[in-house]
């Protein structure tokens, strides 16, 4: 990027340079002592932005642009401007850029786009009427370059990115006469999608009510999450607010909004998507963040009043910016930004063993946890919890004791050993430094009787004779599941041979088989030799875990 001073950075060598630096910081943790979330000052604004508009770059950097600055006495408004700035997180500083924005956008919506450039859309004069024009931020050249224009003028609305790279744009309000042709505010329900390819806007669905102020963000499967606002803009100038503390999900594969959890909050300003999924919330009356797993919103601990119309956008390392701020409702802006620092986060998936013979001691499975967070995560112990944990057991644990910064990662090994049919489940538990500890990592396994159930219960049929292994025909074969017994010795006129096969189907069954196919139901001795094996094969994994581990932190660093 050029910036004024001609500094020039590659956005990809800068983003790659970024996450290294970052990752290789590890902020002190104990794990006796929880590290919450926090918030820490950076370098100011180069000109002061009041309710801001903030996306993420990729190099690791962050736009900032469309707010105002204040101008009292004269305009206790604020005049807007067409200013944009530049923060970067490896100096902490913010640099103006060249360019300014084709119009003016106070209260406009952004969203980063797919191949790296922006897309800035409404917005409007301080007192002036909405937009419906729109425009790209190609940070490759700095320039702001216009693109098509929405279907509907408006202002105070949200946009968020979409999988595919198109991008999401609703609510918010547009003016309209009235019976007496004066221009009055109506708030929208409706959406359009922005295609990069094509550079236009389509018409999308509708929320199920009309939002102004609302923010929206996405979720890691794709999927869109709009959060509150207020359904009428007339009721916020005329003091008469009609906040809505509830949620829309926008689905891209259906096309539909569909309703979610309700919020703690009523207007939220600055939205984040973290490395680690969540969403990062900041507002008026809230300092959240969105887990998506538990589809909840937890509340931080941090007072929200400095930041409350603060924009935010992603930053590295599981970090968001915080930029621009308004003290008070009319007030001045200020020049203030801040980071927010995540707290500790262990991520990783499920395990599934599939189906696991009962008494048969599985191959062992790994669980890899990931830091997610922007502080180090200190990991005290891992055990095993839930109704079936006795039958699980951890071969291999390369996460008790050790202390991961930013995207590192530890490994530990699981085996199940059946002692009975039916599913089974347990977890992995994490106790660390996290707010959220311990963290839990389902284990399930579908334990199934050795053969299928065949073996060891003689039944009889017109036609059979019962051995040791099960049924055998009248035509001389033993079948089993071990396959075919020998053949049958030839015998005398009207001899079947069968009586001599039933002895090595007999050896079959309690020497070839053992314990894996001899055994409906485990005695103690049988118990002993599972243990035995999975001691031997819990030396080996030990030895697979820690090779897998260490190269890993190689390939990281």
């Amino acid at each position: 990027m050029r910036f004024r001073g001609g500094r020039k950075r590659s956005g990809i060598a800068a983003a790659a340079a970024t996450a290294a630096a970052i990752a290789a910081v590890v902020l002190p943790a104990a794990a006796s002592a929880t590290a919450n979330p926090y918030v820490e000052a950076t370098g100011s604004l180069a000109s002061g932005q009041g309710w801001p508009l903030a996306a993420s770059l990729p190099g690791g950097e962050v736009l900032v642009t469309g707010g105002y600055f204040y101008s009292a006495p004269q305009d206790n408004w604020g005049a807007t401007n067409r200013r944009a700035e530049v923060f970067d997180p490896m100096t902490g500083s913010f640099t103006p850029l060249a360019d300014e924005t084709t119009a003016l956008r106070l209260h406009a919506a952004a969203a980063p786009l797919a191949d790296g450039r922006v897309l800035i859309a409404g917005g409007g004069a301080s007192e002036g009427a909405p937009l419906a024009s729109a425009e790209i931020f190609d940070p490759s050249s700095e320039e702001f370059e216009p693109t098509g224009s929405m279907a509907t003028t408006r202002r105070f609305h949200f946009a968020a990115p979409l999988p595919d790279g198109r991008v999401l744009v609703g609510g918010g309000m547009h003016q309209v006469p009235d019976a007496q042709g004066h221009a009055t505010f109506q708030t929208l329900a409706s959406s359009e999608i922005y295609d990069p390819a094509s550079g236009e806007f389509a018409p999308g669905p509708a929320m199920a009510v009309p939002r102004t102020d609302a923010a929206a963000a996405p979720l890691p499967d794709g999927r869109v999450l709009v959060m509150g606002g207020r359904n009428s803009f007339r009721g916020f100038m005329e003091g008469s607010n009609e906040w809505l503390p509830s949620t829309e999900i926008y689905d891209p594969t259906s096309e539909t909004f569909e309703p979610g959890p309700a919020t703690p909050f009523n207007l939220p300003h600055g939205v984040a998507a973290l490395a680690s999924g969540r969403i990062l919330v900041v507002g008026d009356d809230t300092f959240q963040e969105y887990d998506p797993a538990a589809e909840a919103f937890i509340d931080s601990g941090i007072d929200s009043t400095p930041y409350r119309s603060s924009a935010a956008a992603a930053l590295p390392g599981g970090r968001a910016l915080l930029a621009g701020h308004s003290s008070s409702s009319w007030g001045p802006e200020e020049k203030q930004a801040w980071i927010f620092v995540s707290a500790p986060l262990a991520g990783g998936e499920s395990v599934d063993f599939g189906e696991v013979p009962v008494g048969e001691v599985s191959g062992p499975e790994t669980l890899a946890t990931t830091n997610e967070g922007a502080q180090a995560l200190a990991v005290e112990s891992a055990s095993l919890t839930g109704p079936d944990a006795a039958e699980f057991e951890i071969v291999a644990d390369e996460c008790s004791g050790e202390t991961l910064a930013f995207g590192e990662e530890c490994a530990i090994e699981v085996v199940v050993t059946p002692a009975g049919s039916g599913p089974l489940t347990a977890a992995v538990a994490l106790t660390d430094n996290a707010p959220s500890s311990p963290h839990s990592f389902a284990l399930a396994a579908a334990a199934t009787e050795p053969g299928g159930g065949e073996e060891g219960e003689g039944s009889e049929g017109e036609g059979e004779t019962v051995g040791a292994t099960g049924p055998t025909s009248g035509g001389g074969s033993a079948a089993g599941a071990a396959g075919t017994a020998a053949p049958a010795a030839p015998g005398k006129s009207g001899e079947s041979g069968e009586s001599k096969a039933s002895a090595p189907a007999t050896a079959l069954s309690v020497g070839a088989k053992g314990l894996r196919r001899g055994s409906r139901h485990l005695g103690r001795r049988a118990c002993h030799r599972a243990k035995a094996r999975a001691s031997k094969r819990a030396k080996a994994a030990r030895v697979r875990c820690s090779q897998k581990v260490k190269g890993r932190r190689a390939a990281a660093h």
